[in-house]
């Protein structure tokens, strides 16, 4: 049994979660538990600086998560891919997919686990900000945020770059239309966090994840563990509303994509298709969320 002392900034979840070495946010929820019980910790959540908690390493009773190969190698192409630098980088995206399963991945269990793992995997490694084992919707906005703005800043420098080549004067970009660049950055990432977070508890899940990863690779109608960029762009439209049946709502959520002002009457209509689209979501996923 070993003692580890409580530093400023730390709480159980990420104690566990460091110490232990865990990925897996089930394996983290079930390390802090046992460390609970070990301890006698009645609030969790007032732990004091320099307090001494035992911590058992001889246990096994948690083991990281072991993702498969297909797993693994999807995550690491999916974030190099997302790692854009230059506009070459841009059009790699776009043609972009990765395989999260095999041919030998047979059984509808196994493909939904290879989903969930998946998701899991590229959450903890690509959008937890804070590494903590969890990723709010803020954290996955932050990051689906500065993909977009790096895309079209390096867009931007690429058409400078070809009126110069053909001896053009480069159209300037004003301020203004910057901003609105970055508005619309914003509001796109923003809008489909907030949506994909269709259990309303402030986090992306992998499950929830998962449910997007599993639609996407869906839509060419193979459901094979090949998800494309395309694919994924075109979930991105269903789950933010662009591409809503009701025109009312489609409406509205393109002119708030685009940056525009909203009326008071607007910004309802608004957040009565988050709701609606949410309460879809739900529904087609087959899961069930308390509260």
């Amino acid at each position: 049994m070993s003692e580890y002392t409580v530093k400023r900034g730390d709480n159980l979840w990420n104690i566990c979660k460091r110490e232990f070495n865990l990925q897996s946010n089930r394996d983290i929820a079930n390390k802090v538990n046992e460390v609970i019980k070990a301890n006698g910790i009645t609030n969790p959540k007032l732990l004091q600086i320099g307090q001494k908690i035992k911590i058992d390493f001889s246990k096994s009773t948690v083991e990281q998560k072991q993702y498969s190969q297909e797993v693994n190698q999807a995550v690491t192409d999916k974030i190099n891919f997302n790692n854009i630098q230059t506009y070459a980088d841009i059009q790699r995206l776009e043609n972009s997919s990765v395989s999260i399963f095999s041919t030998n991945t047979i059984s509808q269990g196994q493909q939904n686990e290879a989903y969930t793992d998946y998701s899991e995997k590229l959450l903890l490694e690509y959008y937890d900000i804070d590494k903590d084992g969890k990723v709010t919707a803020e954290e996955f906005a932050k990051k689906e945020q500065q993909g977009s703005e790096k895309a079209n800043e390096l867009t931007l420098d690429k058409i400078a770059d070809d009126t110069r080549a053909m001896d053009a004067e480069p159209t300037e970009i004003t301020e203004e239309e910057m901003q609105q660049y970055k508005t619309i950055s914003q509001r796109s990432a923003n809008l489909f966090a907030q949506n994909l977070d269709f259990n309303g508890n402030g986090q992306i899940d992998a499950q929830e994840l998962a449910f997007f990863n599993k639609m996407a690779d869906g839509i060419d109608g193979k459901e094979d563990g090949v998800i494309t960029a395309a694919a994924e762009s075109s979930m991105f439209q269903s789950v933010t509303g662009m591409n809503a049946e009701n025109k009312e709502y489609n409406a509205v959520i393109n002119k708030y994509l685009q940056g525009q002002t909203l009326t008071a009457d607007e910004q309802k209509i608004l957040e009565e298709s988050q709701q609606a689209i949410r309460t879809s979501m739900r529904k087609a996923s087959g899961l069930n969320f308390e509260g």
